[in-house]
């Protein structure tokens, strides 16, 4: 219950507290300087209040209270503290600034008053100032004024000693103010104070002499101190403009008796001239000003690093000084108060951080053990280079992670120098807070570097403190110099420049403040503190046969702190290569992989070429490790592809696009005669272009570094919901690296957000899952489906695959032409076409891509098995592809027909064309159409009225094998198709496995032509062979080859040719033509 409170008087602080029982009198304790140490105030008390004066007005002061009785003395009550206030009554204040007096000489010396304001005024307070003997004594401003805005902002008067020709001894001279303002409070007030103006004695005074030292950007001032003096006052200006005062110069060093007395005034700019002059006072406010002088900075002579910043493991915070407070590794900017911290150059990274002693620091109160749980669990790591100057005072902290007057003591600790500059790191103080918690019998709270590793004042030290489960371990220079258990600490905000008592202010340089979560070892933090990494080793590699790539393997860095490891290569013969990673003319590419890997495989390369190599780890921390080329550099020439001949030109009707990537990203299909659907590399990417399978060809590789292709031109707006709802087919040409990651993609269907379900938009990959093809859509992370083949697809070596969407949403997924997997994908819509990357740009493609299609129609798998060993889905020869609108003799048309009953005279409204069956059996022997007792057809002809007539044949076993298809127009011509169906049994199939030597295929179940076309490819090549050798001379026509499957059904659509004849024209030729539409 103990309070504290300023008293009713000057210089006085009122205390109460509740009685305690038993207790016979109390002891106070109190202290001036933040609670280090604690005086007694004697005699002892008897009741529970006392007003404690002779205090210094604007002080603080802190109390603790012990109830004594016969038993001995109770514990500690809770610490207090207060100021006490100077109270001259009226709401206009005049007081003296530093003192309690004001001192000048006939010298010209000056001193300075505070006018304040007690409370805010409602208009204008203009005020008079005046001095009553301007013979002795000038003070300036001689008007001030207090706005309602800037009424609570203390107003400075300087007053001046002025010389006079007589002996007339000290005199003491009124200082006047009087105010006038519209506010009646503040109208008319007056206060005076007393200055007194010393008269100049005849003797020589004892001047102070001071002695200037430049340092690297600093000047010290040293003086020797003067009799009678009490404090002094340094003066300053520069050549370059600022200037400056500093009242009370090295007041503790003043305390302390020391000589001489030194001020390092920092940081400063090299080569800029500096004057300076120091004014001694005495007790009495006498003033003797010493001489001017002058000297100028010099040069920092170590060497300024500046390293690309990369965020290192559980680097929580990184605070550089490079001319702010921000933390580039996480978000815990510094926030200053005050003025006093300035930057300057270091001998770390980039510029320091200068703290000036003179009370502002730097803080962010989120850095606490609530927020950040990596500190919370006690095992962290805190590393910085500091630079104390001279006239530092002891106790000066560097860190501290708690506020005692906001706070109380708590757990939190500070990194601070005792009074001889020995590093120390002061952890919880009180036992109360932290004896039960400590894991020692013994509890401790400091823990001291040894004398020998005491700073050396204007010389940059690096010190690390670890903590680990209440151990703490100290490194000074990179070497572990003290350790001690039972420490306990917690963060509650983060402060750097202050102790806990927000006291002490250091004094110097901070420079490359790290907050790591994570316990470093001691090989890491000599790396920290030499600033190089150790450097990666046994750099080797392999070039596998019948690939262009190198295989890398290395020995990682005996250190935690390599975040990256950096490969720089060059494409060079001969066996000196000039090489340079600091350099980027001497090499011609750079791979940057995880502090985890130790291999890589680089492709996209030229064959039988060599390729050189070195290897360095880079971190932000400490920058890159040194260059070894007896153990980080290697040389090797590679390999080659296996070359095939260039795919035969593709003449699909619905070749939608095509991407060839022969050293760029044309869409070589044009399907619009236009660029439209032509790729872009993603900004800031480059798409590199290598060797492929094919000769004289180019391939697209893509390195794993997101760099991917994209249209967005391409989608189901543009193509009538082609993807969406409709029937379509993916291929391409595909090498995967060897360590390609899982789920890189080859393709994807939208740009998807990194995090959530994308608001239910379906999109789709065709990615890779254990080395198997996959088909993947989802919205977002929810409703996931997926569709992965069975077959592994070989690594490092270059396989086709074809995806085929149906319109009713089954898919089909081809590796080299041969079917492996079948499933339902109904959600595929196409937003943008992305290739080279997963549908959230995260998992990149690692190798090749080429010859990339994309097919307006599902493709049959004989069209598959085509694609695949001749580029393109056609089966035949670019003549005989082109069956709509021939006039020959081949194809499907014939020159020659019999119709019974062609006398028949009939009215073609009702015409009813199965009355009119053609009788020409050798006319449909010359169309076949090959299925499974699986398969199903359907078939298209046209009704007079003008409408599609269909029948469909599920059961292709039930009906008879001679079939045709009838055709009229609304003038009632007719034309019609005949063809044959070839259904296959098992001993067919078994006979076909035979013929080919697919004894693979001997004694399968085959429900469908695909699967057996699967199979076995080369079946349909026999059969043309068997006709061949019969004689038939091309006339019989596989109708596989011509028409589609969709939606399962082999589908067989004709229509009338423009221009035939017709039966009910009055001249006939005996010619009706037709044609069958094909591959839509």
């Amino acid at each position: 219950g103990l309070t504290a409170s300023a008293g009713a008087a000057s210089g006085q602080v009122d205390l109460e507290w509740n009685p305690s029982t038993g207790a016979e009198n109390y002891t106070i304790y109190y202290s001036s300087d933040g609670g280090n140490t604690f005086t007694p105030i004697s005699p002892n008390v008897t009741g529970t209040s006392y007003p404690h004066t002779g205090l210094n007005d604007g002080t603080e002061y802190t109390y603790y209270v012990v109830a004594n009785n016969a038993g001995g003395a109770s514990a500690d009550s809770s610490e207090v503290s207060a100021k006490p206030i100077d109270t001259v009554q009226g709401k206009l204040t005049l007081r003296f600034q530093d003192a309690d007096s004001a001192i000048v000489s006939e010298s010209g010396t000056t001193d300075t008053l505070t006018l304040k304001l007690q409370t805010a005024p409602t208009g204008d307070v203009n005020v008079e100032v005046t001095s009553k003997d301007t013979g002795e004594l000038t003070a300036s401003p001689a008007q001030l004024t207090f706005t309602p805005s800037n009424w609570d902002v203390d107003q400075i008067i300087t007053v001046t000693g002025i010389a006079d020709s007589t002996v007339d001894g000290d005199q003491t001279v009124e200082v006047h103010v009087k105010s006038s303002s519209t506010d009646a409070m503040y109208d008319e007030l007056s206060q005076h104070k007393p200055v007194t103006v010393t008269d100049i004695d005849t003797d020589e005074p004892d001047y102070p002499v001071i002695t200037l030292s430049p340092g690297e950007q600093q000047i010290k001032i040293e003086w020797a101190p003067v009799a009678g003096a009490v404090s002094y006052n340094l003066n300053w200006s520069s050549i370059s403009g600022p200037s400056g005062e500093i009242n009370s110069v090295s007041a503790q060093q003043v305390v302390d008796g020391a000589n001489p007395l030194v001020f390092v005034h920092a940081p400063l700019v090299a080569g800029v001239n500096h004057t300076y002059i120091i004014e001694a006072v005495d007790a009495e406010g006498n003033i003797l000003v010493s001489a001017p002088k002058t000297a100028s900075a010099l040069q920092l002579s170590c060497p300024v690093r500046d390293m690309t910043l990369n965020q290192s493991q559980n680097l929580l915070a990184y605070y550089s000084f490079d001319g702010n407070l921000e933390d580039s590794a996480g978000d815990f900017d510094l926030t200053a108060t005050g003025d006093s911290i300035v930057y300057g150059d270091g001998c770390a990274n980039g510029t320091s951080g200068y703290f000036d002693g003179d009370g502002g620091y730097a803080y962010n109160l989120d850095f606490n053990d609530g927020n950040v749980s990596e500190v919370a669990d006690g095992s962290w790591t805190i590393t910085f280079w500091v630079n104390a100057d001279e006239d530092m005072n002891k106790f000066a902290s560097m860190i501290s992670t708690t506020s005692v007057p906001e706070e109380g003591w708590g757990k939190g600790f500070q990194i601070d120098v005792t009074s001889d500059m020995r590093p120390r790191f002061f952890a919880c103080k009180k036992a109360v807070d932290c004896a039960e918690e400590a894991n020692t019998e013994t509890f401790d709270t400091t823990m001291t570097a040894p004398k020998d590793k005491a700073l050396q004042l204007g010389e940059w030290t690096h010190i690390a403190v670890t903590m680990d489960d209440q151990t703490a371990v100290m490194y000074i220079n990179g070497e572990e110099v003290v350790s001690q258990s039972g420490l306990v600490t917690e963060f509650n905000r983060l402060k750097v420049g202050l102790n806990r008592w927000e006291q002490q202010p250091w004094k110097g340089y901070l420079d490359e403040l790290m907050i790591f979560g994570d316990v470093l070892t001691a090989d890491d933090i000599l790396s920290i503190y030499n600033n190089v990494l150790p450097a990666p080793s046994n750099l080797a590699g392999t070039t596998p046969a019948s690939t262009q790539q190198v295989n890398l393997t290395w020995t990682k860095s005996n250190t935690n702190l390599a975040l990256n490891y950096v490969i720089y290569w060059k494409k060079d013969s001969g066996s000196t290569i000039s090489f340079d990673p600091n350099d980027n003319t001497t090499y011609d590419g750079m791979i940057t992989l995880g502090s985890n890997s130790n291999s890589y495989v680089h492709s996209g390369l030229d064959g039988n070429t060599q390729y050189n190599y070195v290897i360095r780890a880079e971190n932000s921390i400490v920058g890159v490790s040194t260059y070894e080329p007896s153990v980080n550099s290697y040389s090797i020439t590679t390999n080659s592809f296996p070359k095939v001949p260039a795919p035969t030109p593709d003449p699909d009707p619905d070749l939608l696009v095509y991407y060839e990537f022969d050293g760029d990203l044309t869409d070589t299909r044009r399907k619009y005669d236009d660029s439209r659907y032509d790729l872009t590399a993603v900004e800031g990417a480059t798409i590199t272009y290598a060797d492929s399978r094919f000769s004289g060809n180019t391939a697209a590789y893509f390195d794993a570094s997101n760099g991917y292709a994209y249209t967005e031109n391409l989608n189901d707006a543009a193509e009538n919901d082609l993807f969406a709802s409709r029937s379509f087919t993916v291929s391409v040409w595909f090498y995967a690296d060897p360590d390609m990651p899982d789920y890189s993609s080859l393709m994807s269907s939208r740009y998807v957000p990194e995090f959530g379900n994308d608001g239910s938009n379906w999109s789709w990959q065709l990615d890779s899952n254990n080395n198997k093809l996959r088909w993947r859509a989802a919205t977002g992370e929810q409703n996931d489906t997926e569709e992965t083949a069975p077959n592994e697809y070989p690594t490092a070596e270059w396989s086709h695959a074809t995806f085929v969407k149906h319109s009713d949403g089954t898919i089909e997924i081809y590796l080299n032409g041969s079917l492996i997997h079948t499933g339902l994908q109904n959600n595929t819509p196409l937003d943008v076409l992305k290739i080279g990357t997963n549908r959230r740009e995260e998992k990149p493609w690692k190798g090749y891509i080429d010859e990339f299609k994309i097919y307006s129609r599902a493709l049959t798998a004989i069209e598959v098995t085509s694609l695949y060993s001749k580029g393109t889905p056609r089966t035949s020869s670019t003549s005989e592809v082109e069956p709509v609108y021939v006039d020959t003799k081949v194809g499907f048309h014939y020159s020659v027909d019999y119709v019974r009953n062609a006398s028949h005279s009939y009215n073609p409204p009702s015409y009813n064309s199965k009355q009119y069956k053609v009788n020409e059996p050798n006319m449909a022997s010359f169309t076949r159409l090959y299925v499974a007792a699986g398969d199903k057809i359907k078939e298209h002809g046209m009704h007079i009225n003008q409408y599609k007539t269909t029948i469909t044949i599920d059961d292709v076993t039930s009906v008879d094998y001679k079939r045709q298809i009838d055709v009229v127009d609304k003038n009632g011509g007719w034309s019609y198709f005949n063809y044959y169906i070839i259904v296959m049994d098992q001993s067919e199939f078994n006979n076909f496995a035979i013929r080919t030597n697919r004894m693979e295929c001997f004694g399968q179940t085959f429900n469908t032509i695909a699967e057996y076309t699967a199979c076995n490819p080369e079946w349909i090549q026999n059969q043309k062979d068997l006709w061949d050798r019969q004689g038939d001379e091309g006339k019989t026509k596989l109708l596989n080859d011509f028409i589609p499957v969709k939606d399962g059904y082999y589908t067989i659509e004709v229509k009338k040719y423009r221009g035939s004849q017709h039966y009910n024209y009055a001249k006939y030729d005996g010619v009706r033509n037709y044609t069958i539409v094909t591959q839509q």
